[in-house]
């Protein structure tokens, strides 16, 4: 018997370590004068939901009732977030990320962060995530009672994703930045790809013949390659060139977890005196891949800032004949 999957995903992507301004800091005004700062917030890019797609294909093998199944996941997000100064407010915005930046003069490179205090008016970011996956198992159903079943597995976990980052910074307060340099920012690709083992095992709970409920848990480690590059830009003043500031890359290998969950409800339907067989159900997923975040500063050097984490409704209509 084979057997062919469908699935629509809709998903949310969110990562550890994306913050890129921070409000509620007196600006350059403001701290001259001691004025009181205004609340604020740390602002991070948006965690929209987006549409994506799973599709499978798997046989029953006819040997102690082994079957294999092969899926394909796909997933697409971006995100955009922005953040300006309110008119009348006593807090300025600081940036929290290292963006490399030269005077009118070129004559030394300095630096647009946190540390120097630099206080601005703008601030914005964009992250864009582009997922593959393939898994691969062999897997073998039984019943260890009358409406309780397991099905473990095991087999090859395959992924491939790109993400790239974009966050910018303008409106500088500091009189000595302001007359110098209009806007700065940076671009930050992130390339992965990971081969590795995954195990699990996937429970149904049967009310009837036909109507379950089930959880599914998997955890693969994954033999990979980061492959990091950043690159940062600053315009200057009066005359508006743009000048690239950094162009550096980090690649290496590693090997990195995933943890995988699924919890939902079945309804299972066979006919033809049980030749064909039609299943549809509904589960909430989650997906967490261990330190995906490899992005880094310029001069602390590479760190891992966090874990990537995807989670949402997936749809899924199976039909075996």
């Amino acid at each position: 018997m084979q057997i062919l999957t469908a699935d629509f995903i809709y998903w949310t992507a969110r990562q550890e370590g994306m913050a890129y301004a921070r409000g509620g800091v007196a600006d350059y005004t403001d701290a001259l004068s001691l004025g009181d700062a205004h609340s604020g917030s740390t602002y991070f890019p948006p965690t929209h939901f987006s549409p994506g797609f799973k599709a499978g294909i798997g046989l029953n093998l006819g040997h102690d009732g082994w079957d294999t199944y092969l899926n394909y996941t796909w997933l697409h997000s971006n995100q955009h977030n922005s953040v300006q100064k309110s008119a009348g407010y006593s807090s300025g915005i600081i940036p929290l990320w290292e963006i490399a930046s030269v005077g009118n003069q070129q004559s030394q490179t300095q630096f647009i962060t946190l540390s120097n205090f630099v206080n601005m008016t703008n601030a914005s970011a964009s992250w864009s995530l582009h997922f593959n996956n393939f898994d691969l198992d062999l897997g073998r159903n039984y019943y260890i009672s009358q409406y309780l079943a397991l099905r473990p597995h095991a087999g090859l976990k395959g992924s491939w994703y790109n993400q790239h980052y974009h966050v910018s910074y303008s409106g500088f307060l500091e009189p000595d930045i302001a007359s110098e340099l209009s806007e700065t920012h940076m671009d930050i690709e992130q390339h992965f790809w990971g081969v590795g083992i995954r195990t699990g095992v996937d429970t149904s709970w049967f009310f009837d013949k036909n109507w379950s409920l089930f959880g599914n848990t998997s955890l693969a480690a994954l033999w990979g390659r980061f492959n990091v590059q950043r690159q940062d830009y600053a315009t200057t003043l009066p005359n508006g060139v743009v000048y690239k500031t950094t162009n550096t890359r980090s690649d290496f290998h590693t090997i990195k977890p995933v943890l995988e969950l699924q919890l939902g409800v079945r309804y299972d339907y066979w006919f033809s005196d049980d030749d064909y067989h039609l299943g549809i159900q509904a589960a909430w997923e989650e997906q967490l891949w261990f330190n995906q975040n490899q992005f880094y500063e310029v001069t602390s050097g590479f760190e891992s800032h966090g874990d990537l984490g995807m989670q949402g409704l997936t749809l899924t209509f199976r039909f075996d004949f």
